[in-house]
């Protein structure tokens, strides 16, 4: 959140009506962000199994959050999702180019979306499972209360919900063929393309914003099948 403002600054200058967002994963934190020390030593923001550990990706790539709401109320921060506002709102100030914050990873159901994690869903405490969706709007409510005005976009697949009762604004990752396929798989079948340009065309016509990414690996191998992916976008 440092190197790009310059740039961001010089594109908002040349075009005052663009908008610009800023990166921010709602649910995942990473040892290599700027805030990881501090972050760190809140043990009661992270997410843990039913044994006490904190949660993370399968490939051991950062540590899953908790977005339970009033987590340490003596606190500076009364959760994660207070410190998540509140950093989006310090940052929003500090760097007026933007317009709002892109929210990434958030999903109402870790197992649906296809969250791998290094525990089994077994293991995973109770209470974490049983109130992830409603802790999970609520994280995102707060912080589009706590930024006001200012755009939010999350990253929800198809939990279209927070775009409808929160956001007003909705993005689509992997839409019809994602990023992490191989150029030569194939993506959607026909009922659930039919079924997300079907979801995505409700937002719209609700007068809300919608976004989508396709992408596929390996693009050199294929540039023919690779432009046709590129084009769902």
């Amino acid at each position: 959140r440092d190197w790009h403002d310059v740039p961001a600054a010089a594109i908002k200058a040349l075009n005052p009506d663009i908008i610009l967002l800023g990166y921010y994963d709602a649910m995942i934190m990473q040892p290599y962000y700027s805030d990881w020390d501090y972050v760190n030593q809140q043990e009661a923001w992270f997410a843990h199994d039913k044994y006490g550990n904190r949660i993370r990706p399968d490939d051991l790539n950062g540590y899953l959050m908790n977005p339970a709401p009033n987590l340490t109320p003596t606190g500076t921060y009364h959760s994660w999702s207070d410190y998540y506002a509140q950093k989006s709102h310090q940052f929003l100030q500090s760097y007026p180019q933007y317009s709002g914050i892109f929210a990434d990873d958030v999903a109402l159901n870790l197992s649906e979306a296809g969250y791998a994690w290094s525990i089994p869903y077994s293991d995973f405490s109770t209470a974490l499972l049983q109130n992830w969706r409603t802790w999970t709007l609520s994280h995102m409510q707060n912080l589009q209360t706590t930024i006001g005005a200012r755009k939010v976009l999350p990253n929800a697949w198809k939990y279209t919900q927070v775009c409808d009762n929160i956001t007003g604004m909705h993005f689509w990752e992997g839409f019809i063929h994602g990023r992490s396929h191989d150029v030569t798989t194939t993506g959607y079948g026909e009922w659930y393309t039919i079924y997300a340009i079907n979801t995505l065309h409700a937002q719209a016509e609700n007068g809300h914003a919608i976004a989508v990414l396709s992408g596929t690996k390996n693009p050199t191998s294929n540039p023919t099948l690779a432009h046709q992916h590129m084009l769902f976008t």
